[in-house]
């Protein structure tokens, strides 16, 4: 079963400004897995793409790509970004993951970013091989907790965030992240898995936004509310990087992890 979280406004909204984009290596690792199996690139499908910032570099690489989330706020803020941007060749639905928007061997490749922990693994690959093309492709890729690769200080502040201040608060299926998704077992002859990572140089402020988009935080915020512990976090992040500005741009970097599978003819 599917597990529904990020659908508020205020979170998905926030959610669109505070997560991290993608860097376009993970897309050149997908396409490059794509090229090597004879795909096409005419049609994708993102599943649970969330305000779209994973379908956001494939849009210049697709004819067509299609977006389906099962958050209408979430698609809201998704289809308002692309909009402005003047993206045409993207469209979005709201639907859940074992009813996929479009029709059997339609599609070139299916991606899941940051959300196979969230869906239905298994109704997930049943959809995935009913549009996929034969050959086509399923990538599914996310990405863990965060370090600074030069202070080791900030990154215990933030592993304690982690790890014990939302410890009782993280949903189970967070497991999955922590363990960089060595889990998923795609249904195809032929995976393979990439295992890089992705340095984020950001403002202390904006990484405290991306903080506040955490689950298990905003679930600890539900049960106590009143007590913001993004305070104090904040705080000692501060006196960890130790320097004058009051929003340093920290040298934020992402484990990321990327599994891939394709559906060949026989």
């Amino acid at each position: 079963m599917a597990i529904r979280l990020f659908e508020e406004s205020v979170h998905a909204s926030a959610y669109a400004q505070f997560r991290p984009h993608y860097s376009t290596r993970i897309r050149d690792i997908i396409k490059s897995f794509m090229e090597k199996h004879g795909c096409g690139f005419e049609c994708m499908v993102d599943v649970a793409t969330g305000s779209g910032q994973a379908l956001a570099y494939w849009t210049n690489v697709f004819r067509k790509c299609i977006g389906m989330d099962i958050s209408c706020e979430q698609i809201k803020n998704a289809r308002k970004t692309f909009q402005e941007k003047g993206v045409k060749n993207v469209e979005f639905h709201v639907c859940p993951v074992e009813d996929l928007p479009t029709g059997p061997s339609s599609c070139d490749l299916v991606t899941c970013a940051q959300a196979w922990h969230w869906v239905d693994a298994e109704k997930l690959y049943k959809e995935a091989t009913r549009v996929l093309r034969k050959p086509g492709v399923v990538a599914v890729y996310g990405y863990g907790i965060p370090y600074f690769p030069s202070n080791r200080k900030a990154t215990d502040v933030t592993l304690k965030f982690h790890n014990v201040t939302l410890a009782k608060h993280w949903h189970a299926n967070r497991g999955h992240i922590i363990n960089h998704y060595k889990e998923v077992q795609l249904p195809y002859s032929v995976t393979d898995r990439y295992d890089i990572t992705q340095e984020w140089p950001i403002p202390l402020s904006h990484y405290m936004g991306y903080l506040g988009t955490w689950s298990g935080y905003c679930k600890y915020k539900e049960e106590n509310p009143g007590d913001d512990p993004l305070v104090r976090v904040h705080q000692d992040l501060k006196e960890a990087f130790t320097v004058a500005d009051t929003d340093p741009i920290v040298d934020c970097t992402f484990p990321i992890f990327v599994i891939l599978g394709a559906n060949l003819p026989k």
